[in-house]
């Protein structure tokens, strides 16, 4: 990965709502499943994954 394709990724995730920016470097970069995800956040698996498919 480039240094200019590092500044994408941080524009994207700074247009992303605070909670899925999280979600999503949790996911991708620290490798949390959908489930541990749901947990941690409060939400149901579904809306999760759903968080995560918008957010990609």
């Amino acid at each position: 990965m480039t240094k200019v394709d590092g500044r994408r990724i941080d524009t994207c995730m700074e247009e992303l709502e605070a909670d899925r920016a999280v979600a999503v470097k949790r996911a991708y970069v620290e490798g949390l499943s959908y489930q541990e995800l749901a947990a941690q956040f409060g939400v149901p698996l579904d809306t999760m994954r759903t968080w995560l498919r918008r957010s990609s």
